[in-house]
């Protein structure tokens, strides 16, 4: 018999920062359905580790908008 992925919704929660419902939602799913919807959630947290990586703050133009462009800064 070949192992079946179950996902661990305490780590789900704490590591992936899915909610603890959605975590619960994939649990209930086959274990080829969790892959493919815990893959979803691991692509967003890579490509906000990129983004967060590439951000310089000494590059930030205020005029581009954010709060320094509401407040007038």
């Amino acid at each position: 018999p070949t192992p079946r992925f179950q996902l661990n919704v305490d780590k789900a929660v704490s590591e992936l920062n899915i909610p603890r419902e959605e975590a619960i939602r994939i649990a209930k799913l086959p274990s080829d359905q969790q892959k493919i919807a815990l893959q979803i959630y691991l692509d967003r947290d890579m490509a906000q580790r990129i983004a967060l990586s590439d951000y310089n703050p000494k590059t930030f133009d205020a005029a581009k908008g954010g709060l320094a462009k509401i407040l007038e800064l």
